[in-house]
């Protein structure tokens, strides 16, 4: 027993001096760490922010600020703006949805996308793999057009001035859509790298995924807008002396901005082929002499084998002598008829050749 009690305090002080020296060592692990804790805090506050004001959202009292520069005024009310919008908006359609359409019946009317609904509607989305697809083929046929004046719009130096002219309306069963273009340069032949940079630009559309946005403006702006192009301003006097309304329905994907009769598709990512198959020069009553783009697309939902693709564009490169009509009609359900015999006879080759 006396062995016992003479062991004990021994050890225990021992233990005492250890839990001692360990709880010094502990407060200054807590003291430490507080200090980290309080610098990442203030670092995770500044971070939120630098990001906060990069998105337009910015707390002066945080910034120890009293004013925004310009650049930071217009994004504070854009993002505000934004917000806004989307807590206003009656109803969100699904993301599948709208990357699948490419147009919408609004109390069985073609709408576009992106135009605003007025009323409250009966809304139908169409996209290219529906039961009867000749709405979207015809949104998609007039949409190549469009994209076909970006590309000429958009890929040629700043030396050499475009005047668009206007795109003829054309049938499927023509193989190939257009655009007539000014481009004052006299007997140009374009190569085949010249056709195939030219495709790339269209090809690139892809994927920047630009929507394609509608407005609709009253004729004096419209001729304002348009007044550096002198084939345009005539079209577009032309249109508004056979319109039964003063407005001109404009288009806008990236920074190109140009009028059409629409609808057109959502979005540019719903385009997945594009190829210029071919530059003829024309004359024509209305602009003289010009140059006829003829060009080809191919929707990202039907998919192709690629020497039926190849076999498309040869033909599509052959001269479309359609003229050009004056006033624009767009594209009718019997321009369309042509489309299930032409996609019938791919497929039959497609299974031939596999």
């Amino acid at each position: 027993m006396a062995q016992f009690y003479h062991w004990w305090p021994g050890q225990l002080g021992g233990t005492v001096r250890k839990a001692c020296l360990l709880r010094e060592q502990l407060s200054d692990l807590e003291q430490s760490l507080e200090e980290h804790l309080q610098k990442f805090a203030w670092q995770k506050k500044a971070a939120q922010i630098h990001i906060l004001v990069g998105s337009g959202f910015v707390d002066l009292s945080q910034t120890g600020s009293g004013k925004l520069t310009n650049a930071e005024v217009r994004k504070k009310r854009n993002g505000m703006f934004e917000e806004e919008k989307s807590r206003q908006m009656k109803f969100k359609i699904n993301e599948f949805l709208m990357k699948r359409s490419i147009v919408a019946l609004v109390d069985g009317e073609p709408w576009d996308m992106h135009r605003p609904l007025v009323n409250d509607c009966e809304l139908e989305l169409k996209h290219m793999l529906d039961e009867d697809p000749s709405l979207p083929n015809q949104v998609f046929w007039r949409t190549g057009s469009f994209v076909l004046g970006y590309i000429i719009d958009t890929a040629f130096k700043d030396d050499i001035y475009v005047e668009l002219c206007d795109y003829p309306r054309t049938k499927v069963e023509h193989g190939c859509f257009m655009y007539d273009v000014d481009l004052k340069i006299p007997d140009w032949n374009p190569s085949k790298m010249e056709l195939n940079c030219l495709s790339r630009v269209g090809g690139s559309l892809w994927t920047k995924g630009l929507d394609f946005e509608p407005l609709d403006v009253n004729g004096d702006l419209a001729l304002k807008m348009f007044e550096d192009n002198r084939h345009k301003t005539k079209l577009l006097k032309q249109l508004l002396q056979y319109s039964a309304k003063d407005s001109i329905s404009l288009y806008r994907i990236g920074d190109y901005v140009d009028f059409s009769k629409g609808p057109l598709i959502n979005n540019t990512a719903q385009i997945h082929r594009f190829c210029v198959t071919a530059v003829h020069q024309v004359e024509s009553d209305m602009y003289g002499k010009v140059y006829r783009f003829q060009a080809l697309a191919l929707p990202i939902d039907l998919k192709m084998h690629w020497w039926a693709w190849e076999f498309l564009c040869r033909r599509a490169a052959k001269l479309n002598k359609t003229p050009i009509q004056y006033i624009h009609k767009g594209t009718t359900e019997e321009d369309m008829k042509g489309v299930s015999e032409l996609v019938d006879n791919l497929q039959k080759s497609e299974k031939a050749y596999s």
